[in-house]
């Protein structure tokens, strides 16, 4: 790693299911998260308000396809008493906890048993820029295309998700099939009910 005034190397790894060859062979013990501008910027984001912010998406090399993944950062302070300052909380940092996630995965895992002919959703990041704010949609283009084909939805809704420290924002839109078939009263209403459904990565992260 570059010579810098500080260094967050990862000293322990969780072993969850999935993981479990990395952790025993040891694989990312002692990377620094600091090597890296995007996560650098998180780290010092949570280490200076003392509470949790994630990472901007990164790509993931070793998926398939465009997968996207994101950390979130807890920082650890050496006092437990309140720290009113980024100063105070700069000396007394002890370290910090990380979470990874895949995109991807949290949106499957939010949507599990939604019909992809009832809507179409997409995952932004007002935060990123234009060109990398586009984070996931769901469902999946054949061919593995990056979008489905246009439609001008008649039902359209956007809420914001409550990710640390960024502008993520879940949109929904109304397929052919869904309006040919719903009233507006009960197309508002079950849209509301998917948004309250995607709502729910907010939890996880």
């Amino acid at each position: 790693a570059a010579e810098r005034s500080e260094y967050f190397p990862v000293y322990f790894i969780a072993s969850q299911p999935g993981n479990e060859a990395e952790v025993a062979d040891g694989h990312g013990y002692g990377y620094d998260f600091a090597s890296d501008a995007t996560r650098r910027a998180a780290l010092e984001a949570a280490r200076d308000s003392g509470e949790r912010r994630s990472t901007a998406a990164f790509p993931l090399p070793q998926e398939s396809g465009a997968g996207l993944g994101v950390l979130t950062f807890v920082p650890i302070y050496d006092r437990q008493e309140l720290l009113a300052s980024p100063k105070a909380r700069q000396g007394t940092l002890s370290g910090f906890i990380a979470g990874f996630f895949r995109i991807h995965a949290l949106v499957d895992d939010a949507l599990r048993g939604s019909s992809p002919e009832t809507a179409s959703l997409t995952l932004l990041d007002r935060s990123a820029p234009a060109a990398e704010s586009s984070l996931y949609r769901w469902p999946a283009a054949p061919n593995g295309a990056a979008t489905l084909a246009a439609h001008d939805a008649e039902y359209r809704i956007e809420q914001a998700i409550d990710i640390p420290g960024r502008d993520w924002r879940v949109q929904l839109a109304s397929t052919p099939q869904f309006e040919a078939s719903h009233s507006p009263r009960v197309a508002w209403w079950i849209l509301a009910g998917g948004l309250l459904l995607a709502s729910l990565l907010a939890f996880t992260l």
